[in-house]
This record gives C-alpha cells, structure tokens and sequence, in this order.
C-alpha cells in the first residue's frame, strides 16, 4: 500500500505534537525514513514495519485502523491526504481524545480537546505563524504561540491544519471546508470553543511548556 507524501509527512508531523506513546528511538526512526526518500508516493508498509518495532501502538496504527475500517476491501486503496484529514478531524479522533485526557497532567479538558483537533485555520496578519484563528458562524478560537512546522509554506492568507499548536500542513478551500464540516459534528465542539475563546498552545500540560517541548522533537530528529 503506498501513502502520498504530504500525507505521510502531515501524520508524522501531527506525531511530534502529540504525547502518544512512540518511544524516541522509533520515532527518530520513521522521520529518518522520510526524509532519506523522496519518493511520492510512498511504500506505507516500510514505515508500518519501523512502527510495530514500539511496545505500543503509534498515531501510523491508529490512523490505519480507522482507514481499514472505512472500506469494503480494508487495505485496497492507497492513502491521500484527505484521509489523513478524515482521521485526525472526526468523531474517531475525537472519541480518543475525550479518553486520553488526564487531569494529573493535562491543565484544561477544553483547550486540549478543541486543540487535539484537525481545524482549519488562518495566520494572524503580522504574527508570522504564531497565532491562528478558527472561525465559525457560532464561535471562533483565537490559538496563541502556534508553531508552522519546516516546509509548510506561511501565507498570511493561507489555510491550515491545527494540532496541537501546530501548523503541520496546507489546505486548499476544498479542504478547510470538509475540516470544518466535520468540525462542526463533533458534539460539544461549538460549546467548549464559545467557553475558551483563546487557547494557549504552550500550556496544554502542568510541569511543562508545550512549544518549546514540540521545537525540542523537531530539532532532536533534524527536521
């Protein structure tokens, strides 16, 4: 099964945003891997095999599971970005989010919930990237110390995929408007962005700030 490329890097960048637990040799491993290759597309299975090397399972095996079971035939078709879309900004990913939250860690259950979503955003004009807004006829989300990850191109016109902080990956109209849609179906959404009109990205966890601890794993893995 091959991936796009721009898909493969989004899910890997939404990976070094996240606190799942990839042990750092691994993930060292799967960045190494995409960036030693240009290929587009890529062979999915290679970064599978360097993925099953963790005790337990990464963001590659849980977005997997939710590709397979969306089909008839599970591992037919090839991975685009649209499904990398899909997964990170629907119910699935939502339901997991609500189970991940700890509050011994963890200082607010809204700004991590609405941040551990795929939304589609914009640059604040003049912040560099910094900051970024999600908007909706009902509530907007102003998300502060925001990071565009290497290789996104900024545009302060632009759409973008948000995680965690992250500007991890462009988006066409077409795009942002699908996100938006499955935005908009996750129930309690619109009510904890309307409770939490600014988030910020850097104190998503007690004892730690959550940017520079993002920076530390893009620097360490060369990216």
């Amino acid at each position: 099964m091959l991936i796009e490329r721009k898909a493969l890097r989004t899910l890997l960048y939404t990976m070094l945003t996240c606190p799942c637990p990839v042990g750092e040799e691994h993930e060292r491993a799967l960045v190494e891997a995409f960036l030693s290759s240009e290929d587009d597309p890529l062979d999915f299975g290679a970064f599978l095999s360097i993925a099953d090397r963790n005790p337990l399972p990464t963001p590659l095996h849980l977005f997997l599971r939710f590709f397979a079971d969306g089909r008839e035939t599970p591992l037919a078709d090839d991975v685009v970005f649209s499904d990398i879309l899909r997964y990170f900004g629907g119910h699935y990913h939502w339901e997991r989010s609500i189970q991940s939250f700890d509050p011994l860690t963890m200082r607010n259950s809204a700004s991590y919930l609405i941040g551990h979503m795929f939304l589609p955003v914009i640059p604040v004009p003049g912040s560099e990237g910094r900051q970024a807004l999600w908007k909706s006829p009902e509530a907007s989300v102003l998300f502060k110390e925001t990071i565009l990850f290497p290789g996104v191109p900024l545009a302060e016109d632009g759409l973008y995929a948000l995680h965690l902080g992250g500007l991890v990956a462009s988006l066409s109209r077409s795009e942002a408007e699908m996100l938006q849609r499955h935005a908009l179906l996750l129930k309690d959404m619109l009510r904890l962005a309307d409770e939490t009109p600014e988030i910020d990205c850097s104190r998503f966890y007690f004892g730690k700030n959550h940017k520079d601890a993002t920076l530390s794993r893009l620097r360490r893995n060369g990216v």
